[in-house]
């Protein structure tokens, strides 16, 4: 083996997945050197195991629970491994350009962050001078040694160029008597704090001390920022000059905060993509938001707007204004719930002279407080299959069709016809869908990325006959960015709360 050349080693690294290219290493000393930086330049690293599990399969955990408990400690192994090699093999550690830490409090499991864990992260650190990200999601420990983290980061991390923090860093960082040195990190492109759907947890949100600066962090790289994903609550006192922002995702827009974002929309002309999150709020003010500031934003060509409140046609108008002054725009994901008839507000949204490639639709049911009755029918399906633009890439659903799935035959006649369609996910609130992936992956050519409900699939082809590779679980919850196969799949999934569809 070691005398084979190393153009055939490379040869042969091309054609072999990650998961392939991990259970090779040992077969040749030379494969395993070339292979380590295509293989560990991203490494992601699970404690708590179970409680991603639950979070997805349920009734998996309920009825299999020692199946479910060796997973979790396999998962716990593996990540203790790898902080042990990065401490200790340098060679190793130099091919790491990312790390992703997912960890839940939870009685469910017993892989606990605790503070031997915690002092090997710190350890590991040293060896990482190259890092480029650093992306924690799930609690923060209550630990004097997690509250070291991020002056390590900042003193022994300098090349990072993308950090993401849980909102409950904010609250269980201790400032008192330690100067928090995130505001050394001077060259920062990405920068994240908010909850992640379906991993983070909100418990600790009323309490919000406020102890990261963030706004330090992105007054201290407002020359490099080209991407903010965090609360509005950061923008409440004044406004960085963010010079080459193309990416914003802002949660908790509540109407107080909407003035304060209007004046960051009015200096960031390159930007890209905006997402706004009103939670509990209803869109009214986004929308009127985005009516007066439209013309801010002539390069955007993203934009979600995400809602537990409901929408009709006369609270749309506003909206529907908006979207006919973004030129740019390309990718749409209206992530809130319709009162009436979808179509009478897609129709003069999506049939316009800029096509979208990318939609995300939310069709189910109204809120309890609203006046909709609408139930889902054949000729509803057919008008909704008409407001579907040709031009679609990637498309995400959202809905409450029932089992019977006789009246959404329009749909699928129509997806048929989306040629460039790589991307589907649907999914119902109910659990289950009359769709299957097989069928899906069978009938449209196109696609190489499925996702039903609580599944994510890649597909492959060969000799025209269709084959499914499932994700992994934590990966289904977290989905990574080089999980997929473009950028725009990515921005169309990467908000959705998926756990809520769970059916297993």
């Amino acid at each position: 083996m070691s005398l084979l050349p190393v153009e055939l080693w490379y040869d042969v690294i091309t054609h072999l997945s990650k998961t392939d290219l991990r259970s090779c290493l040992g077969v040749s000393r030379i494969f395993h050197d070339i292979a380590l930086k295509q293989t560990f330049s991203s490494i992601t690293l699970y404690f708590g195991g179970m409680y991603l599990l639950h979070t997805l399969r349920p009734r998996f955990v309920l009825e299999k629970n020692s199946e479910a408990v060796e997973y979790d400690e396999k998962l716990y192994e593996t990540t203790l491994d790898i902080l042990v090699r990065l401490s200790e093999d340098v060679q190793f550690a130099a091919v790491v350009q990312s790390i992703t830490i997912v960890w839940e409090r939870s009685s469910m499991s017993f892989q606990y962050i605790d503070k031997s864990t915690m002092s090997s992260l710190l350890k590991a650190l040293v060896n990482l001078p190259h890092l480029k990200a650093f992306h924690w999601y799930g609690d923060w420990p209550d630990l004097e040694e997690a509250d070291d983290l991020p002056n390590k980061l900042s003193l022994l991390c300098q090349s990072l160029v993308s950090l993401r923090l849980p909102r409950s860093a904010d609250v269980l960082i201790r400032s008192s008597g330690r100067s928090l040195k995130l505001g050394q990190l001077k060259n920062l492109r990405s920068m994240t704090c908010y909850e992640h759907p379906d991993v983070d947890c909100s418990r600790h949100e009323a309490d919000n001390p406020g102890n990261v600066d963030f706004q330090e962090i992105m007054y201290n790289n407002e020359s490099s920022l080209d991407s903010v994903e965090v609360d509005a609550r950061a923008f409440m006192e004044s406004t960085p000059a963010f010079s080459r922002l193309t990416f914003l995702h802002v949660q908790n827009t509540t109407d107080d905060l909407l003035p304060r974002l209007g004046l960051v929309l009015r200096e960031v002309p390159s930007l890209q993509s905006l997402s706004l999150h009103t939670g509990d709020a209803q869109p009214d003010g986004a929308f009127a938001l985005l009516q007066g500031h439209s013309s801010d934003m002539p390069q955007l060509n993203s934009l979600r707007i995400s809602s537990h409140g409901w929408v009709n046609a006369e609270r749309s108008a506003p909206f529907i204004d908006a979207l006919q002054q973004l030129k740019s725009l390309r990718r749409l994901d209206l992530d809130f719930v319709f009162d009436d008839d979808p179509t009478i507000i897609l129709s003069p949204i999506l049939h316009r002279r800029s096509p979208i490639e990318v939609l995300g639709l939310n069709l189910e049911r109204a809120a309890p407080r609203s006046t909709s009755s609408m139930t889902w029918t054949y000729e509803q399906c057919e008008r909704l299959s008409d407001c579907l633009p040709d031009s679609l890439l990637a498309l995400r659903i959202t809905s409450t069709f029932e089992r019977v799935d006789c009246y959404t035959m329009p749909l699928l006649d129509r997806l048929g016809q989306l040629s460039s369609l790589r991307f589907l996910y649907i999914a119902n609130e109910g659990g289950f869908h009359p769709f299957l992936a097989t069928d899906l992956a069978a009938d449209y050519a196109s696609l190489a990325t499925i996702g039903v409900n609580d599944r994510i699939w890649d597909v492959s082809r060969v000799d025209g006959i269709a084959k499914l590779h499932h994700w992994a679980d934590p990966q289904i919850l977290i989905r990574p960015k080089e999980m997929f196969a473009s950028e725009d799949d990515h921005w169309l999934i990467s908000h959705c709360c998926i756990s809520q569809y769970t059916c297993s």
